[in-house]
């Protein structure tokens, strides 16, 4: 099967005011700070003038609409609704919203029908670090609870979930332990996922889209084992799963009890491209001092992703800070080897100034130049061995 590949698309020029705005097939005009429509060839999008998604239809092999037609004054939506089929489903649905005093959602609940096209039904509780600590989610009847546990005072390390045991790196999630056996996500040098070890030992290898979605896993002969389409927000336009996996979307790790995304320090609901509290500890400056802080990457999710949840970055911007970490390693390394000649020249320097110095203080010079020497000679030989790592 081929790999589906991420095509490269020059950007126009866009009149004073506007902003780009990229979906699936092409380019529309956002003007900034207004109520804004937003079209492709399958998709049309409405925001509000805070940047708030008011509606959503879409044109495809089936049709849909959802929307969103409440927010309060702190842009947190109160109730959403869906009509129409998707891929042969049905899609209506309806949910309401509610939120605490410090911006965290804290339930859904939905109508009759069920959610359809919108949030799941679900429930939250947070400490008073605002971490997502407990709570529930419904899908399709079925009803599960969670528990988390954190590292620190944001939501980065996960290190309990439920009955699971989670090892982090500087690079991410390495790690998780269950009853039934160990998992390990095998990553590169700038923490990008490259492979998968499940608990019976077998390997199954990722492959991403331009935008760092998984669409692919192969298993260690390369057939296709798990694929995965997603629309321009997130959403599953298809998939095929055998082999189970939590990571998906722009890179996120999928909690199936809720159906949201964890990004970071933050939680995504795809439904309509917003998280689910407001910039906590740990967010950057300018995500804290946004008009609207519970915006998912701009509300440009196609040329934009947050893998952190602090901050958005082009999709390019991605890709260059993971080359740039791989180029300045290199970098620190060839310095280390560097360092280590220059110290075992001083090391050899100093041993010929023991033996040029006069004859009354010949042995004095000698050791004392040797140990000097010696000394920087390891120093050196540290260096080495880290680049060597």
């Amino acid at each position: 099967m081929q790999q589906a590949r991420a095509k490269a698309h020059e950007k126009p020029a866009y009149p004073p005011g506007f902003k780009p705005q990229r979906l699936a097939a092409g380019y529309a005009y956002v003007k900034k700070d207004a109520a804004t429509q937003v079209t492709d060839q399958q998709w049309t999008v409405t925001y509000d003038a805070n940047g708030n998604m008011t509606k959503k239809d879409y044109t495809g092999a089936s049709s849909y609409s959802s929307t969103y037609s409440g927010y309060n004054a702190d842009n947190e939506p109160t109730s959403a609704s869906s009509t129409g089929s998707a891929n042969g489903n049905p899609t209506s649905g309806s949910a309401t919203y509610a939120y605490d005093a410090n911006g965290n959602l804290t339930s859904v609940t939905n109508g009759s029908a069920g959610a359809g096209a919108v949030s799941y039904a679900q429930s939250h509780t947070y400490n008073t670090a605002n971490q997502d600590v407990s709570g529930t989610g419904t899908f399709s009847g079925s009803t599960q609870s969670y528990t988390f546990g954190y590292s620190g005072t944001d939501q980065t390390d996960r290190v309990t979930n439920g009955g699971t045991a989670t090892v982090y790196t500087s690079l991410g999630l390495s790690t998780e332990k269950t009853t039934g056996g160990t998992t390990e996500y095998v990553r590169c040098s700038c923490g990008l996922l490259n492979s998968e070890r499940t608990p019976d030992g077998k390997a199954y290898y990722y492959l991403f889209d331009g935008r760092g979605s998984i669409v692919r896993m192969t298993d260690s002969t390369g057939a296709v084992v798990n694929q995965y389409g997603y629309d321009p927000f997130g959403g599953d336009a298809s998939r095929t799963i055998v082999v189970n996996n939590p990571w998906r979307y722009a890179g996120g790790y999928y909690e199936s009890n809720t159906g949201l995304y964890k990004f970071g320090i933050r939680y995504l609901d795809i439904q309509f491209n917003r998280w689910t509290q407001r910039t906590p500890v740990g967010g950057s400056l300018q995500e804290t001092l946004k008009p609207n802080p519970y915006e998912y990457a701009d509300d440009n999710p196609v040329n934009e992703t947050d893998s952190s949840g602090r901050d958005p970055i082009t999709t390019f911007g991605e890709c260059a800070s993971g080359g740039l970490s791989f180029i300045m390693a290199r970098l620190v390394g060839v310095l280390a080897v560097a360092t280590t000649l220059g110290l075992f020249t001083d090391w050899a320097a100093g041993v010929a100034t023991g033996l040029a110095a006069s004859i009354f203080g010949f042995s004095t010079g000698v050791f004392a130049g040797i140990a000097f020497g010696v000394g920087l000679f390891l120093v050196g030989l540290c260096g080495l061995i880290a680049f060597d790592q």
